[in-house]
């Protein structure tokens, strides 16, 4: 009777149908793939500072400000200051963004600048905010960024780069821009890169960069023909930039070519009846670096270590309706200096930490979810599975609670799952790795389901089967 691995820890393919796979996985959950090839939990969402802007009034943005060492977050169009790392914080008032739109920031040390779709607004930190008041200036900015003492700002609907006057972000002249014209599309996304600006549209992207007389050009074979289907989905993140092209595929910048990473998503994207409203953050947390999108329209979040070249998904697990909803996070930022990563929520004034040492979102207890594709051990023949045994982290419980991985299955294409059976995490100090689950009865094909809500930390190492296939 052999004993054989069990693909548990391979990364999901949602490119194909499930039934098609075998040796790849169908579905991961609130979890990442570690350099050792085992899952693990995604870090949790622990409390730290609420605004008070209330239900509905969610965060539109948070911006560490290097200069001035504070956080800088947006919720409802106002402007808050978090002044250190135990979440003081007060209002910037003034001038309020408009909109529920994602804000884009930008600063040349001593002001700020943001924008998510009309009139930009400025603060030095302290001073209330201020729409920029030159009348020259667009007053329909979308994107924002910083290039050699100039401010940068795309204005909707058209193909231009506007720019102020050189060391002063107040003063904009009527003919201070220059036309992305190489196709005859509307500039959705911008931003400031390795001292050239990256200029978007929903056909193409071109390359400007500073001439020292124009001041900006377009760069000699600065020009591709791929577009941008949702302007707040490109980020620079790893040395480079990635975005959501028109086709509905993530691609990343190599040199200055397009190269497209998300296919084993893309077939998942492409059934989403709206896509232009994605956002996007790198987040960097605990030595690890992921590339997040929310599609707040599809309810979907989705993950992608642009380390490892591992996509996964994001939810909050609702008991009632047994689906997973989008995450709560809706925007990120990290500050090395005090060492934290804040997430502000897609659903109200709450920021929150980003931590392993959570194991919930917003209270509620994160639901890690991993299944396999259908397993078949290289033929169609019946097998008899005899027990399972997973290698996991284990002890982490208390003295009197026993927390518990839950294991479910379905064999041969049924639509339904078994009834979950439960294996022990361990009582605090049971450190043994091993879980076993026997019998496990007859099959063909099978997928297994692992899932895990308490809360605990969680790593999945392995899994193997004792099997013997009938002649």
């Amino acid at each position: 009777m052999p004993r054989v691995k069990i693909p548990i820890n391979s990364k999901p393919y949602k490119n194909i149908d499930s039934a098609s796979l075998s040796k790849l996985s169908d579905e991961l959950y609130n979890g990442y793939i570690d350099e050792g090839g085992s899952s693990i939990r995604f870090p949790g969402l622990q409390d730290f500072v609420d605004l008070g802007t209330g239900s509905n009034k969610f965060n539109q943005g948070i911006y560490w400000w290097d200069y001035k060492k504070i956080f800088i977050a947006v919720n409802d169009g106002r402007v808050f200051k978090i002044t250190d790392k135990v979440g003081t914080f007060t209002e910037i008032t003034g001038d309020k963004l408009g909109g529920n739109n994602r804000v884009v920031f930008t600063d040349n040390g001593s002001t700020l600048v943001m924008a998510n779709g009309g009139k930009m607004v400025f603060t030095d930190g302290t001073t209330n905010t201020s729409f920029i008041g030159d009348t020259d200036a667009p007053t329909a900015v979308s994107h924002v960024s910083f290039l050699d003492q100039y401010i940068l700002a795309i204005e909707n609907e058209t193909g231009k780069l506007w720019h102020s006057e050189v060391n002063d972000y107040s003063n904009w002249g009527a003919l201070n821009f220059v036309s992305a014209e190489s196709l005859p599309d509307k500039l959705v996304a911008m931003t400031a890169f390795y001292r050239e600006i990256y200029l978007l549209g929903t056909q193409s992207t071109e390359v400007f960069y500073n001439d020292e007389t124009t001041p900006f050009s377009r760069l000699s074979g600065g020009f591709t023909q791929r577009g941008c289907i949702a302007g707040n989905t490109l980020v620079r993140a790893d040395n480079t930039l990635f975005w959501l092209d028109e086709d509905r595929r993530f691609v990343r910048l190599e040199g200055r070519t397009p190269k497209i990473m998300s296919t084993p998503f893309d077939k998942l994207i492409s059934t989403f009846a709206t896509v232009t409203d994605a956002v996007a953050d790198d987040v960097t947390v605990e030595g690890k670096n992921f590339y997040i999108i929310h599609f707040p329209t599809e309810d979907e979040t989705i993950c992608y270590d642009y380390f490892l070249n591992s996509w996964s998904r994001l939810g909050n697990w609702v008991s009632k309706t047994g689906v997973f909803e989008r995450w709560l996070g809706n925007s990120h930022a990290k500050s090395p200096d005090w060492g934290i990563n804040l997430v502000g929520s897609r659903k109200d004034g709450q920021i929150y930490k980003l931590t392993s040492n959570s194991y919930t979102y917003d209270g509620n207890t994160i639901r890690f979810l991993r299944s396999t594709g259908n397993i078949d051990h290289d033929t169609s023949a019946r097998k008899i599975s005899y027990r399972i045994t997973i290698r996991l982290r284990r002890g982490e419980g208390t003295a009197t609670a026993d927390p518990v991985i839950m294991i479910r299955y379905k064999d041969d294409g049924n639509l339904n799952w078994s009834n979950f059976l439960q294996g022990s995490l361990g009582k605090l100090g049971d450190n043994d790795f091993f879980v076993t689950f026997e019998p496990m009865g007859i099959y063909r094909t099978r997928q297994y389901e692992i899932s895990v809500t308490d809360q605990v930390p969680f790593v999945l190492v392995s899994a193997e089967e004792d099997v013997e296939v009938e002649d």
